[in-house]
């Protein structure tokens, strides 16, 4: 798999760093592993854009005959005419490695509804429909909490997201796909473990290509880009394991007494 490194690290990291942190603060002393569980259902966007860019080969159709032919295509949507609307929930686990700092990965599933034009043989458009395009992302996440010095139940939580998406053959490929987000919450926490927040983020979703044309002698490019702007809620729960440990010292060893002879 694409990311299967990426993952193994990161459960690698989830297991070793935290023991060398702890254990290095005394001899003896208990190792708190902190794990937080994320829930974010997103509830509006306030901004979507889809950019895409393609110089390569393409056929027209004249009759019976065809022909190929160089390109280059330059589009930019906005607003609800091309994307008409997008819904994404977030499924996280963090892990708290140092005080207020969080590590972990995120799953977020996207649906995109946009309308796709079809096109006859003459390349002429013949209509439109309303679709829907998946988009699946797994990646990174970095967190940090910072509570409020006036009022501790209430703390500000930004967060780092890098990683990969798939999605279908009209925002994927042979080339790479990848996004990254900035996200900001605003949470409360009613009880201990408990924590209730909105949040805005910015998401952009970006598909690279540059390949040898399949007809001429050189390289085709594919750029896209989506990004959206968009606000929810969600809700978040962590869980405290202690594990107690002792490091073992080693006595020196006693000398032994010489004897006169």
């Amino acid at each position: 798999m694409r990311y299967s490194l990426f993952l193994f690290l990161l459960f690698a990291g989830f297991y070793h760093l935290p023991a060398q942190i702890f254990r290095a603060k005394s001899d003896t002393s208990a190792l708190t592993w902190k794990i937080r569980f994320v829930t974010d259902i997103g509830l509006q966007v306030l901004s979507k854009n889809e950019h895409q860019f393609y110089s390569g080969e393409k056929i027209y159709f004249q009759g019976n005959n065809n022909y190929w032919k160089w390109v280059t295509q330059d589009t930019s949507t906005k607003g609800p005419s091309s994307l008409e609307k997008v819904s994404a929930f977030r499924l996280g686990v963090m892990l708290n490695l140092v005080e207020n700092v969080y590590v972990g990965f995120s799953y977020t599933p996207l649906l995109m509804r946009r309308y796709k034009t079809y096109y006859n043989e003459l390349g002429q458009p013949v209509g439109s429909e309303l679709e829907t395009v998946p988009l699946f992302s797994l990646g990174g996440t970095v967190g940090y909490d910072y509570s409020l010095p006036f009022y501790k139940r209430v703390t500000l939580q930004p967060s780092v997201s890098v990683g990969g998406y798939q999605s279908n053959r009209d925002y994927e490929g042979p080339g790479n796909e990848w996004f990254y987000e900035g996200r900001l919450g605003i949470a409360f926490r009613p009880f201990r473990n408990n924590q209730i927040r909105v949040w805005g983020a910015y998401q952009n979703y970006a598909y690279r290509e540059n390949a040898p044309s399949y007809v001429f002698d050189q390289n085709r490019t594919v750029k896209i880009d989506i990004t959206n702007i968009c606000w929810g809620l969600g809700y978040s729960f962590n869980i405290n394991i202690q594990e107690d440990y002792k490091r073992e010292k080693k006595e020196p060893k006693a000398k032994k007494k010489s004897s006169k002879q």
